[in-house]
């Protein structure tokens, strides 16, 4: 499992735009807190590199690619469950802390694609560290944490001293709140992958945290014949995007046929566009870690059944209002981006 960390700045955020080798990135966990690593299928879904195996295409060869290569021995996007599984227990050795130091400080200095003159780069400091340090230092309120992956390294952070009432929001993809999971009947993967992080995070204290199910995702479905190619024609990033979402939609199309989920950059929407959203509902919720068969469950308690004096500690986004408008200004935010002219598609 490899968490990458980037924590924006509110004058960050704003009109500036930073070109991509100004934007540090902090390797994370390697592996979950409690458990054992069980993200072969992420490796699956999102390729060895998590951009659809295209990274080096774009940016270059990095040492880092071939340490995730070897570690999963010889990634095949296309076997099954049960011979991941299989790959997975043979090679619990080589998944642990030591890919941190394996990968901590390294620089590539290969050509990019299309002369771009990004390099990789990564600061020697552990991304849970980093938000401690960011956070603590600066005012209430300062930043906003977006986590599409497990919450290991927030949960890290907790541990390691995070001052979780000065953030003002943590927004997560992750869950299923009385919905079919994803990679089991009842467990959505980023949760099932570190349930144990999970749990932490639920009840850490958040002022706001604000959770992105598959209820909310399953609801915005992009297709290779439709929104891929107008992704793909409206720029430079935009065919960036499409390029690495490529492996994604191939590799869901056996079991989502042709409706692919938007998940992680829902967090995203529902900051700059809450108003496509459906309210948001406060309420009680606890993950469960041990479960042979429910592990990763996300469960929320609006009737006080795990106790009178629980209060709400997540704020669920349980649906899209809108997907045609989700699309075009998705769209819309990328020709800001790069240039570019949206054609919408029209009610």
């Amino acid at each position: 499992m490899r968490d990458e960390c980037y924590c924006a700045t509110e004058e960050e955020s704003g009109d500036k735009k930073l070109p991509p080798s100004e934007i540090p990135i902090y390797l994370g966990a390697s592996k979950p807190l409690e458990s054992e690593y069980r993200g072969m299928q992420g490796v699956a879904v999102h390729g060895f590199d998590g951009l659809g195996t295209r990274a080096s295409e774009y940016f270059g060869e990095w040492e880092g690619f071939s340490v995730f290569e070897r570690e999963v021995e010889g990634f095949e996007g296309q076997m099954e469950w049960e011979e991941r599984q299989e790959r997975n227990e043979r090679s619990q050795h080589t998944t642990g802390d030591s890919l941190d130091a394996k990968t901590s400080g390294r620089t590539n200095t290969s050509t990019p694609h299309e002369g771009h003159s990004h390099k990789w780069s990564f600061p020697s400091l552990h991304a849970a560290d980093h938000m401690v340090q960011q956070v603590n230092s600066h005012p209430d309120n300062h930043f906003t944490i977006i986590c599409t992956g497990p919450l290991t390294n927030l949960a890290l952070a907790v541990q390691r001293g995070l001052e979780v009432q000065k953030v003002r929001d943590v927004v997560h993809m992750g869950g299923a709140f009385e919905e079919r999971g994803n990679v089991t009947p009842v467990a959505e993967a980023n949760v099932f992958n570190d349930p144990h992080a999970t749990h932490i995070v639920y009840h850490a204290g958040f002022r706001s945290l604000r959770v992105v199910p598959l209820n909310t995702t399953r609801g915005i479905v992009m297709t290779k014949n439709n929104f891929i190619p107008r992704l793909r024609k409206l720029n430079r990033i935009g065919k960036f995007l499409a390029d690495v979402t490529d492996h994604y939609v191939d590799y869901l199309q056996r079991w989502e046929k042709d409706n692919i989920p938007m998940h992680d950059s829902t967090t995203l929407m529902l900051l700059l566009h809450p108003e496509l959203f459906s309210p948001e509902e406060e309420v009680y919720c606890d993950v469960e870690t041990e479960g042979r068969l429910t592990r990763g469950m996300t469960i929320p308690d609006r009737h006080k059944h795990f106790g009178q004096d629980n209060k709400p500690n997540v704020k669920l986004t349980l649906s899209c209002l809108d997907q045609r408008k989700y699309f075009n200004t998705y769209l819309e935010k990328l020709a800001w981006l790069g240039g570019g002219e949206v054609v919408k598609e029209e009610e």
